[in-house]
């Protein structure tokens, strides 16, 4: 028996075979998600990943099998990332990072990266590596980049040291600027406090961290700041607090060596305002979508003096407000006139920003929007809206002369509301989803009760009376097993549209099952309005209905409850509607009845629909 002990790399080797065989079936099912994941061995070199990890950087997953970490990632970040893959086989932990990988096509991409160790029988045979594509979180700060000479992007790319930290004076992040600037990398600074870097309790410092981090409002300071290698710099800046639900959870340390020469203190004073009043918009990570569409385009009245913005949704050549912001108040949400009569007209047709700095000048003066004697100076700059053509505009009652520093303001603040437009859009498809039914897209059972809550609440206050209506389609079951269920969808759906016209738009006519529809009819002076209601309903069946080759004559069967004579309850008012539909169904069907007291008495009818 051959007893020589096994080399230790060919036990890792070994072990990792056995993960990467226990972990087949796993990767099949992270396939899926949007996160790239990939495992490699001690040395650095990918032996397994799912299919987004090639997609990621623009490859075939398999041609990456054998290959280094190093040929992924830009070489300015191959040092942090070597140093957090020995931490990992140290068996120390590496707080999620953001790096750099190198795409296919020569372009970088910016990705949030965790590493974790890879065990086998408690070895360390290698390192997990899950990231997520942040290039779209980033929009904003790339629009910093293309001005890199004067001013880099808002956290990563500016040339201020711009460090984040928690209440408790820890450092969460720390921009390139800061590291370049401290001689330390994020990661090594991150979780670590901030004394680390700034001596806030000797006697140069003119910043409290307690109030610092308690406050509500920025706070300049002057300080010496250590570097890694022993050395210091006085450096001064401001401090910018995080505020979310009203409480301040951290703040940003905006800082600079007073050392350098000088740059254009008028300019740097104004576009680090803008800089900081944008991260406020975009860092308030509870803000809605369309608190921060406001915000952003507050911002460009706050700080380029126009009086009016506005977004506005362009289709079949008709401009129709969605947000507005500002002084001109007849032109709020929902106006709308022809393109070709409005100076956006000429944004659309270059399809780049586009500005009128004098509108009281030729050949403005004589341009057909005709508005030229409501404002004087005018910005237009086309977005994607929706998949399809928008606008962000903004107009000033004066001449506005803009400098290159006020058109890139512009386009940053365009990038963060086009972003935020399209963070709503995303929340409304999936409102959507949740709260309407997908056949006939009206309300579902989980909306029609948030709205009937509402209007009890509201009936309650103001003692008004309201109505629901629970319908059911007479014999539809029959519908279906004569006909198909496509020919029964397609019947759900006109009945829909003619329940839909036979409302008021203040009603709610939801789907909440099969054949089931309920109405909410609020605002209602007697039970009589909603019996002339279920009349009107009765009425739209009348017509028969042509589905492919197959006619059909609806009926259906209506029950009738009021508030609060029949219930002060969402439950009660439904349960007693259901109550009387049922003895209309009792009764012969294709009728309506408001419910009784005496009707619980009756036994309900089995078997009917």
């Amino acid at each position: 028996m051959d007893v020589r002990p096994v080399p230790a790399r060919l036990v890792v080797r070994e072990g990792l075979r056995h993960l990467l065989d226990g972990l087949q079936s796993s990767f099949e099912l992270l396939e899926g998600l949007n996160d790239y994941v990939a495992i490699y061995d001690r040395e650095g070199t990918l032996v397994s990943g799912n299919r987004k990890a090639g997609l990621l950087i623009g490859r075939r997953p398999e041609t990456l099998i054998g290959e280094h970490f190093k040929n992924h990632v830009v070489p300015a970040e191959f040092e942090r990332l070597q140093i957090a893959f020995s931490t990992i086989l140290r068996g120390e932990t590496v707080p999620e990072f953001e790096t750099r990988f190198l795409h296919a096509d020569g372009t970088e991409i910016h990705v949030l990266a965790r590493l974790l160790p890879a065990t086998h029988d408690g070895e360390i045979v290698g390192v997990y590596g899950i990231g997520s594509d942040m290039r779209a979180q980033r929009a904003i700060e790339r629009v910093f980049v293309n001005n890199a000479q004067k001013f880099r992007s808002l956290f990563e790319h500016h040339t201020d040291a711009i460090m984040i930290a928690d209440v408790q004076g820890r450092f969460a992040a720390i921009n390139m600027a800061a590291e370049k600037l401290s001689g330390y990398l994020n990661e090594e600074v991150v979780h670590k406090p901030i004394n680390l870097l700034f001596a806030v309790d000797d006697g140069e410092a003119n910043m409290r961290l307690d109030e610092v981090a308690s406050s509500h409002e920025s706070t300049r300071y002057t300080l010496r700041l250590k570097r890694k290698d022993g050395s210091s710099v006085v450096v001064e800046g401001e401090t910018i607090p995080i505020i979310v639900d009203g409480a301040v959870t951290g703040f940003f340390a905006v800082s600079r060596d007073v050392t350098e020469p000088r740059r254009v203190a008028a300019e740097i004073d104004v576009q680090s305002q803008r800089i900081h009043q944008l991260y406020r918009v975009a860092s308030a990570v509870r803000a809605t979508p369309e608190e921060q569409v406001i915000g952003a385009l507050q911002l460009g009245l706050q700080e380029l003096g126009f009086e009016w913005g506005y977004i506005a949704r362009i289709v079949d050549g008709i401009l129709t407000v969605t947000h507005s912001v500002g002084d001109y108040c007849e032109f709020s949400v929902g106006y709308s006139l022809p393109l070709d009569q409005t100076m956006m007209r000429h944004a659309i047709a270059q399809n780049a920003i586009f500005i009128a700095e004098d509108l009281s000048q030729a050949p403005w003066s004589t341009d057909v929007s005709g508005r030229a004697e409501k404002y004087l100076s005018f910005v237009g700059i086309p977005i994607r809206f929706d998949g399809g053509p928008g606008a962000i505009g903004f107009l000033g009652s004066k001449p506005r002369l803009l400098t290159q520093t006020d058109r890139e303001y512009i386009v940053a603040i365009v990038a963060l509301a086009t972003a935020s437009v399209e963070r709503g859009l995303h929340h409304d498809r999936l409102d959507a989803l949740a709260f309407h039914d997908t056949l006939t897209d009206l309300p579902n059972r989980l909306l029609f009760t948030d709205r009937l809550e509402q209007q009890l609440n509201s009936a309650k206050r103001r003692k008004r009376s309201f109505a629901v209506l629970y319908i059911d389609f007479d014999r539809f079951k029959e519908v279906n097993d004569t006909y198909g269920h496509a020919v029964g969808d397609a019947f759900l759906i006109e009945m829909a549209r003619r329940f839909l016209s036979a409302s008021r738009e203040s009603d709610t006519v939801a789907r909440i099952g099969g054949d089931e529809f309920v109405i909410l009819q609020p605002e209602i002076t007697d039970a009589e309005n909603a019996m002339e209601f279920a009349s009107r309903l009765i009425e739209s069946t009348l017509e028969s209905m042509v589905v492919g080759e197959f006619t059909l004559q609806p009926s259906i069967s209506i029950g009738v409850s009021v508030y609060p004579h029949d219930g002060i309850d969402a439950q009660t008012l439904l349960q007693n509607a259901d109550t009387a539909l049922y003895c209309v169904k009792a009764a012969g069907r294709n009728g309506f009845a408001l419910y009784e007291p005496q009707m619980e008495a009756r036994p309900r009818p089995r078997g009917t629909t």
